[in-house]
């Protein structure tokens, strides 16, 4: 797939149809494999196709957040989000987790600390907290 926007939202929009097609396309190699067939337990669930390309992707997207914060301890939420959007196979909510889950880095948004952005508000921001900040 191309599509040629420099717009966060434009991004979001993409990366929401790719998202969409990966997960088909995982429907149909699912089904061409095993048919109509379903595992008996749990524990023989499939793992789709694309998942370790999204594995390797995202490691490489949160890789690409964290060098964003080496010359920087303040960065727009949309320029992160673009940041980690441009690997294929990564998500937004992803993405949210991941920095939810980071030591480091914190998701401020208007100031306040919330665990939802919006790339349309210019006042959400991902900061670096120092080092020996708990």
């Amino acid at each position: 797939m191309v599509f040629g926007t420099k717009s966060p939202m434009g991004i979001k929009v993409f990366k929401e149809a790719e998202a969409y097609a990966a997960s088909l396309q995982d429907e149909i190699e699912h089904e061409k494999e095993f048919g109509d067939q379903r595992p008996l337990f749990q524990s023989d669930e499939i793992i789709p196709v694309s998942e370790p390309l999204r594995e390797k992707y995202r490691e490489l997207a949160f890789l690409r957040v964290e060098e964003s914060f080496e010359n920087a301890t303040d960065l727009p939420y949309s320029e992160v989000f673009c940041r980690a959007m441009a690997m294929p196979l990564v998500t937004e909510r992803k993405l949210v987790q991941f920095l939810n889950n980071h030591r480091n880095l914190e998701i401020c948004l208007d100031g306040k600390r919330r665990k939802r952005p919006d790339i349309k508000n210019p006042r959400d921001r991902v900061i670096k907290r120092a080092v020996n900040e708990e």
